[in-house]
C-alpha cells in the first residue's frame, strides 16, 4: 500500500492526521506541534506493518463513526431513535 493513496489533512495549529480510505478510514498517524519539540507523534505507523494489510494489520487506529458497533432498537437490529424518528444503520 502507497503512502501516497493516504490523505493528509491539518488544521491551522499544524496538527497532521494521516488516513488510509482503503483501509477504511483507518487513522495511521496523528501528530501536534509543540513548542519544545516541533511535531510530536502521538499516534505512529509503520509503512511495513501497514503493507503487510490484509493478512496482518496491527497498525493506527479505525474511526469508529458513527458507532463503535453496531446498533439496536429494542426489537429491531440496526435501527436506532433519534429525536423521535427511527433510522436503519447497517453495520
Amino acid at each position: 500500500m502507497n503512502m501516497s493513496q493516504h490523505a493528509r489533512l491539518t488544521d491551522p495549529t499544524g496538527a497532521l492526521a494521516v488516513i488510509a480510505p482503503e483501509l477504511g478510514g483507518w487513522l495511521l498517524r496523528y501528530a501536534r506541534p509543540t513548542a519544545k519539540y516541533g511535531l510530536v507523534d502521538t499516534l505512529h505507523f509503520s509503512q511495513t506493518v501497514v503493507d503487510r494489510y490484509p493478512k496482518e494489520m496491527w497498525a493506527g487506529n479505525p474511526l469508529l463513526f458513527p458507532m463503535v458497533s453496531f446498533n439496536q432498537r429494542p426489537g429491531r437490529e440496526h435501527h436506532y431513535v433519534w429525536e423521535g424518528r427511527e433510522f436503519a444503520l447497517g453495520q
